[in-house]
């Protein structure tokens, strides 16, 4: 370890974990990856939304907690108030699909897609009004970028690989990981939120994506290196 010059990191919460352990490095930087321009620049920032659709993108297995988002908004689909889409396969498409109908929740309110193209996430991110995915070590999570960037009011997890891109009521919200009480909780709290505010969350989210291209990340990553680095 010491005959390393720098250290880059995916994430703040990566890094803070890693210096706990091995004592505070003297050089280091955040090494985040970027989406494509496309994702923002050709996009139709005019796409309706489809009030209260909460999009769901990753694997369906247990350090993901698919279901703890279903939990979390079992209250609110039974008022009508909100839909869920998930969009990822996994073993635990079974367990979502055993508390909806235990829950009386319709077809309507929740769809399971499967794996579709990037392409076709990118068409449901659109019209999403919410993308949530509350996982545990997530290293940095792509997604919740692509998620920013279609206007979604996004929420990832405390202490994860998002935490330090997205600022707690700024440009989305942050929950603890697994856990449905807090994100019950937080949904009452942003569905009861002046539409104003929230749209301004919204193009925040639009805003942080905007600096996070590959073009800018992978120029950031050269000049922390050059900066850090003598060649």
């Amino acid at each position: 370890m010491n005959s390393v010059d720098l250290w880059g990191f995916r994430s703040e919460a990566i890094k803070k974990n890693f210096e706990s352990i091995y004592g505070r490095l003297n050089k280091s930087f955040i090494a985040y990856s970027g989406i494509p321009e496309s994702y923002i620049y050709n996009k139709n920032l005019n796409t309706v939304k489809n009030e209260g659709k909460i999009c769901y993108v990753g694997a369906l297995i247990k350090r993901k907690y698919p279901e703890k988002v279903l939990e979390a908004a079992i209250s609110f689909l039974k008022k009508g108030n909100l839909s869920i889409t998930y969009i990822g396969d996994g073993a635990l498409s079974k367990k979502i699909n055993r508390i909806a109908k235990r829950n009386h929740i319709d077809e309507k309110q929740l769809h399971l897609l499967g794996h579709i193209s990037r392409k076709d996430v990118q068409e449901e991110l659109s019209t999403s009004e919410y993308f949530i995915m509350i996982s545990r070590h997530e290293t940095f999570g792509m997604v919740y970028l692509e998620a920013m960037a279609n206007g979604c009011i996004t929420i990832a997890s405390k202490n994860e690989g998002f935490d330090g891109i997205i600022k707690d009521g700024v440009n989305g919200f942050l929950c603890d990981a697994g856990n449905s009480a807090d994100l019950s909780n937080l949904l009452k709290k942003i569905i009861s939120m002046p539409n104003n505010e929230k749209e301004k969350i919204r193009m925040n989210a639009i805003s942080t994506a905007k600096e996070m291209t590959e073009r800018k990340m992978a120029e950031k990553y050269l000049s922390d290196v050059i900066d850090n680095i003598k060649l």
